[in-house]
């Protein structure tokens, strides 16, 4: 939350849970999903939701995306 709330105050236009830098492969579906919903949690709607979806699979990356999709990803 904490994090969340500090890319608020320094004026992000979005929060991309997951990254772009490589990092979002690492993480397990469930791991995943935690993370995204612990974001959008902290965000409480205040900006949009990216998701870095970051997968070896077009198959993984549809299940995540609906996962995130139905949490509030854009």
């Amino acid at each position: 939350a904490e994090c969340v709330e500090f890319q608020i105050s320094a004026g992000v236009h979005g929060l991309n849970p997951g990254g772009s830098t490589g990092e979002g492969h690492t993480f397990e579906r469930e791991d995943f999903g935690r993370m995204f919903e612990t974001v959008a949690k902290a965000n409480r709607g205040r900006l949009p939701l990216l998701a870095g979806l970051i997968v070896n699979s077009t198959q993984e990356a549809i299940v995540r995306g609906r996962m995130v999709k139905a949490i509030g990803a854009v």
